[in-house]
């Protein structure tokens, strides 16, 4: 009998703009993000709704978790909340990194369906996905 390894590690997490941030900070945070994680061949989407921001991140488990404990540790953010974290087989939810704007109060949703199931928030964060103003 041969076990499967997980080749792929999602997190999903809600977190907000320190408030000793500039505004100008998010325009910084999208343009290092969009750079590292196509260095390190993340999948997923950054939404910011002008004061939170919501993130699936999907990639190779060691690069992935690396990158959430730095997210966690980063001052521009705070009240980090973990709603997804899990180990998957599975395809891919998204095939690329992508940033946009979503408007307020739509992570609330997401918020709500974490609290019945880690897996329906993800599901949540990508049916959002349409009603934003996305860029890759």
């Amino acid at each position: 009998m041969s076990l499967s390894i997980p080749s792929l590690r999602r997190f999903l997490y809600v977190s907000e703009l320190a408030p000793t941030m500039p505004s100008t900070v998010v325009g910084q945070i999208l343009r290092q993000s969009r750079e590292r994680n196509h260095r390190l061949k993340l999948s997923g989407a950054l939404l910011f709704d002008g004061e939170r921001f919501c993130q699936l991140l999907e990639g190779e488990p060691d690069a992935t978790h690396a990158l959430m404990r730095r997210i966690e540790r980063d001052t521009r953010h705070c009240k980090v909340k973990l709603l997804l974290d899990t180990l998957d087989p599975a395809p891919r939810l998204m095939t690329q990194w992508r940033c946009g704007y979503a408007d307020h109060d739509a992570f609330d949703a997401i918020d709500a369906a974490a609290a019945g199931d880690p897996e329906q928030a993800a599901h949540a964060f990508l049916r959002l996905l349409p009603s934003c103003d996305l860029s890759s």
